[in-house]
C-alpha cells in the first residue's frame, strides 16, 4: 500500500515538508471530486480541532490542515467517500490513494462494479501506484467513547461484593417503577433516601432524582421539546423559533400567565424522538452491530424472499443509489403510520413531521459520524427512507392525496372504473377487482 506516514511527520521548526503540501492538495482533490461530500458549499474539515464535524469551504480546508495538521488515526479517509466495497463473491474493491493525490484501484480485476467504475471516472486526476486502505482497528469517536465510559462507570456493583446489581441497572429499575406508578420526584427521592438506610456502607446508589437523572443523561437518547401552534398551523423551530404568534391565524404561542409566575407555558408541545442517536446505538452495542449488516451476509436463496434486501425495491434502490449502497452498514428505513389519529391533526400532520424530515434529509446528504464496535471503526453512517406502512386513510395524510371520491387509487385515478351509488350518492369500488382476473377464472 501508499505510505501516508506523511500525515502525521513534521520536519524541524515546524515547516511543513513539501510532501506533506503537495499530499493535502491531494486530500482536497479527492475530497472534492465527490459531490455527495459538499454540504452547503463546504465538506468536512478533518484538522486536529475540527474533527470532521464542521464543512467549510475547500481553501479553509487545506489553510486548517496546512498550520493544525491531520485529526489523529485518519490515514484512512472514511468521512470524505474513500469506502471498500465487497461481498461474499469474492469482490475486493478498494479505494485509496497516493501522497501526491486520489487514485481508485480494484483488486482482483472485477470490472463489473458500477459503483467502482463511477468512482474511477469521477476521480481519475491523477495516474501512478495505487493503494489498498487497511481494515484497522479505530478508537471510538468523542461522543462513542463519552457513551462507552458511562457503561463502563455504570458496570459497577452496587457496592462491593454485590453480583446481581449494578449502578446502572438500579437506577434505570427504579425509574421505570417511577413512570409506570406515576410517583412524583419527592417520592422517588423518598424511597431512595429508605433504600440507602437499608443498603450496607459505601453503596453506590445515586442519593436523589436529579443525580440519578444526571447519570442518565450521557445516554443521549432524550427528547426535543417543540412549542407549536395549538390548531396545527405551524412549528416554533429554526427560523420561526422566536415568534410568539402563529402565522396563519394570529394565535399566540403562550397561554396568559397567571399569579406571579414568569415562566412562558406553550398551548401545545411537540416531544420529538431523535432518530441518529438511536441508529448510533445500534452499532454500539454488541448485541445488535453484526445484526445491522446481515442484509449482505446472509445466504441467498433463489425463489425466496427472506429479508426486504432480496426484493426488486432494495435492489432497485441499490442500482441507482451506487454511494449509498457501497455502505454496507447505511441503514434503509420504514415508516410505520398506523396510529395516527384521524381526529386529530389530520391533514397537517406534515407540520409535525417537520423535524423528522429535516434528520432524514440531514442523515441523506451528510451522515452521522458512528462507532462500531463489531468492527471497531468509526464511519459516517446514512440512511434513506424507504418504505411507508399504513393504511389508506394514513395514506392520504402522508402524501397528500385525496383519498377520498371517484379518484382515490392513486396508482389506476381515472381508470379504475369506481361508479356513484344510486342512492347514497357515494363513490364505490365494490366488485372492481375482477377484471384484473382473465375472463374464464373460476
Amino acid at each position: 500500500m501508499d505510505d501516508r506516514s506523511w500525515m502525521y511527520l513534521d520536519s524541524p521548526q515546524g515547516l511543513r515538508r513539501i510532501d506533506y503540501c503537495n499530499g493535502v492538495q491531494g486530500f482536497i482533490n479527492f475530497a472534492t471530486s465527490i459531490p455527495r461530500n459538499f454540504t452547503g458549499g463546504g465538506i468536512r474539515c478533518p484538522c486536529r480541532k475540527c474533527q470532521n464535524k464542521k464543512y467549510l469551504h475547500p481553501d479553509v480546508v487545506m489553510m486548517h490542515l496546512l498550520h493544525k495538521g491531520f485529526v489523529e488515526d485518519y490515514q484512512c479517509w472514511y468521512a470524505h467517500g474513500e469506502v471498500f466495497v465487497s461481498n461474499r463473491r469474492r469482490r475486493e474493491t478498494v479505494v485509496g490513494s497516493t501522497s501526491s493525490g486520489s487514485n481508485v484501484h480494484e483488486a482482483a480485476n472485477d470490472n463489473t462494479n458500477p459503483y467502482i467504475n463511477m468512482v474511477m471516472d469521477a476521480m481519475r486526476m491523477n495516474q501512478g501506484n495505487v493503494s489498498q486502505c487497511p481494515i484497522v482497528e479505530e478508537e471510538p469517536n468523542v461522543e462513542a467513547a463519552r457513551f462507552f465510559d458511562l457503561l463502563k462507570d455504570s458496570d459497577e456493583p452496587l457496592w462491593d461484593g454485590c453480583t446481581n446489581h449494578s449502578k446502572l441497572s438500579v437506577v434505570a429499575q427504579v425509574f421505570t417503577i417511577k413512570l409506570d406508578h406515576g410517583l412524583s420526584e419527592a417520592g422517588y427521592d423518598k424511597i431512595i433516601d429508605w433504600a440507602r438506610s437499608i443498603l450496607p456502607e459505601g453503596n453506590r446508589l445515586k442519593e436523589n432524582f436529579y443525580a440519578a437523572k444526571s447519570m442518565m443523561k450521557p445516554l443521549g437518547l432524550g427528547y426535543q421539546k417543540i412549542d407549536m401552534c395549538p390548531n396545527f398551523c405551524m412549528l416554533y423551530y429554526l427560523e420561526n423559533a422566536e415568534m410568539t404568534e402563529c402565522m396563519t391565524y394570529g394565535h399566540s404561542r403562550y397561554k396568559p400567565r397567571t399569579g406571579s409566575g414568569k415562566t412562558l407555558v406553550a398551548y401545545k408541545k411537540l416531544r420529538y424522538f431523535p432518530i441518529t442517536p438511536r441508529l448510533q446505538r445500534l452499532f454500539m452495542s454488541r448485541r445488535t452491530a453484526e445484526h445491522m449488516t446481515w442484509h449482505q451476509t446472509h445466504d441467498v436463496v433463489d425463489g425466496v424472499m427472506v429479508h426486504p434486501s432480496n426484493g426488486e425495491a432494495w435492489k432497485r434502490f441499490n442500482s441507482v443509489h451506487l454511494d449509498f449502497s457501497a455502505e454496507s452498514r447505511n441503514v434503509r428505513l420504514g415508516l410505520c403510520a398506523d396510529g395516527f389519529n384521524p381526529f386529530g391533526p389530520r391533514r397537517n400532520i406534515d407540520v409535525c413531521l417537520r423535524p423528522l424530515i429535516d434528520e432524514l434529509a440531514q442523515l441523506w446528504s451528510s451522515g452521522a459520524l458512528t462507532y462500531d464496535i463489531s468492527r471497531k471503526q468509526n464511519f459516517l453512517m446514512r440512511a434513506a427512507l424507504m418504505w411507508t406502512i399504513n393504511d389508506f386513510p394514513s395514506y392520504g395524510m402522508l402524501s397528500g392525496w385525496s383519498t377520498h371520491g371517484k379518484l382515490a387509487c392513486p396508482y389506476y385515478i381515472e381508470n379504475n372504473k369506481a361508479f356513484t351509488l344510486a342512492n347514497g350518492g357515494k363513490a364505490s369500488f365494490f366488485d372492481r377487482h375482477r377484471r384484473f382476473l382473465p375472463l374464464n377464472h373460476r
